[in-house]
């Protein structure tokens, strides 16, 4: 029970509410153009979104452009690399290590890939150094935090 219980909280802390911060960061402050954004008047959620953009209207976002810009793309690294990690159960394997690095790699290699002219979108540094840092931070974070036995006596 201990054990599901500590999944869960991993599920919640690692993977849901990163997403859903870089989620919200795009719906509130980024180009109305964007797919989800299409998402949302398919679901009609559309007015609601559109009052919420005017009362965070105000908000500079001009000062911190990475925090509004590249920190959505590297919290969908993070939680998809956290993901991963949780499903095959904080190891490393053979097996693992496939599925596990599949967000990094899709991340680095669009932004890479931008800055060739291969991926549509324009390079930036910034996304390429959030989305190597997002890499890391999930197994640095949560191999450190793994149960010990000590736990479940």
């Amino acid at each position: 029970m201990k054990h599901t219980h500590f999944k869960l909280n991993l599920l919640f802390c690692h993977v849901i509410i990163p997403i859903a911060f870089g989620g919200i960061i795009y719906l509130l402050f980024r180009d109305k153009s964007l797919m989800m954004f299409r998402w949302a008047n398919a679901i009609g959620a559309s007015g609601f979104i559109d009052y919420v953009r005017i009362c965070f209207a105000s908000v500079p976002t001009n000062y911190c452009k990475w925090l509004f810009l590249s920190l959505p793309d590297g919290l969908w690294v993070y939680s998809f690399t956290s993901f991963m990690l949780i499903v095959w159960g904080l190891k490393f394997s053979r097996h693992s290590m496939f599925w596990i690095s599949i967000g990094p790699l899709l991340a680095l290699c669009g932004e890479i890939g931008q800055a060739f002219g291969v991926v549509r979108g324009t390079f930036d540094p910034t996304d390429l150094l959030l989305c190597l840092i997002c890499s890391i931070l999930p197994v640095v974070i949560l191999i450190t935090s793994k149960p010990r036995k000590i736990l479940f006596k």
